[in-house]
């Protein structure tokens, strides 16, 4: 998996604690909006990596709009 990178958005805090971690880096074009990128597939645990993905979609998905909401799932009817 040679230069794949992944990328996330996060929380405030999470965005200052993890870009002071090794292999973490601000996104390039958008750590402006607190996105972060690993730059390694070891710079993170599987599972926080996880964590932190469900965490971001859940951010992105609360500035949409209610009815966006639920076409996606993210609210009940």
């Amino acid at each position: 998996m040679e230069g794949i990178k992944i990328s996330f958005k996060c929380s405030d805090l999470s965005y200052q604690i993890l870009t002071e971690q090794e292999g973490i880096i601000p996104a390039p074009y958008l750590a402006r909006a607190k996105w972060v990128q690993l730059e390694t597939m070891d710079a993170m645990a599987d599972g926080d990596i996880k964590d932190y993905i469900t965490e971001a979609h859940s951010i992105i998905a609360k500035k949409l709009t209610k009815k966006l909401q639920k076409e996606i799932g993210f609210v009940s009817a």
